[in-house]
């Protein structure tokens, strides 16, 4: 059975409803490009995230995102927990 992350998101957002879902085992790396953006390569394409909160280059969002994909035991969903108040803003796929 197929396992994604859960990435939540406002329903503005690429026409989401609350989470936008990517299939863990499709994914290669996850890193930190600015201040409020995380990458998210996958295949041959790249999911970038955007948010509304910068840290100063600060890691916690790619960090969240690989402990959901290293989350044991995890499911057939496993949601990513964002820091305290970060707001997924845009997700892009390129």
């Amino acid at each position: 059975m197929a396992k994604f992350i859960a990435i939540p998101a406002p329903s503005t957002v690429a026409a989401t409803i609350g989470e936008v879902l990517i299939a863990a085992e499709g994914i290669i790396t996850t890193d930190t490009l600015t201040d409020s953006t995380t990458a998210i390569y996958y295949g041959n394409k790249t999911v970038t995230l955007t948010y509304n909160e910068t840290f100063l280059f600060n890691t916690s969002v790619r960090d969240a995102i690989n402990a959901a994909l290293t989350a044991n035991p995890g499911g057939e969903k496993v949601k990513v927990q964002l820091p305290a108040g970060v707001t997924i803003s845009g997700v892009t796929i390129a």
